[in-house]
């Protein structure tokens, strides 16, 4: 399969290799995969964020209990959850290029990029409720491959 995707036209790999994989989506008649779109869902994810993130010690304690970032308002950003019996167990944010400079300009030039007219998205605040680990990586693959 690597080498038919090797000579295959860069146009055709990224569809052909999306088609080739296949998944149950029947596993579990419990979970959720969204867009978030309401405001309960949203800071759901807003407070898991926070949670785990506390817990590894990346961010201090505040009264909001909310991870909020000038990116998660913009209209360019998708927040990505999971859900579970309709609890958010994992977030994954995808900021489209934007106006405002993501975390990722503000480490790298993409200069380069944007003068070749290519765009980018960045892919931040993936976290999942540690109670529910073992799915984090069929919820990132999931969110890859079917919005991206």
């Amino acid at each position: 399969m690597k080498l038919l995707m090797r000579l295959l036209p860069k146009k055709y790999r990224h569809s052909l290799f999306r088609k080739s994989i296949k998944l149950d989506f029947q596993a579990s008649q419990s979970m959720q995969f969204k867009i978030a779109e309401s405001k309960e869902e949203l800071e759901a994810a807003f407070r898991l964020i926070y949670q785990i993130y506390l817990k590894k010690n990346l961010i201090v304690s505040s009264t909001s209990e909310m991870k909020l970032n000038k990116i998660y308002a913009l209209p360019t950003t998708k927040i990505l959850i999971a859900k579970k019996d309709k609890k958010v167990i994992g977030v994954l944010c995808l900021s489209l290029e934007n106006e405002i400079q993501t975390t990722c300009e503000e480490q790298f030039d993409l200069s380069s990029l944007k003068e070749n007219g290519k765009s980018f998205v960045e892919i931040s605040s993936f976290v999942w409720d540690l109670a529910n680990k073992y799915l984090c990586r069929f919820f990132a693959f999931f969110f890859l491959l079917y919005f991206l």
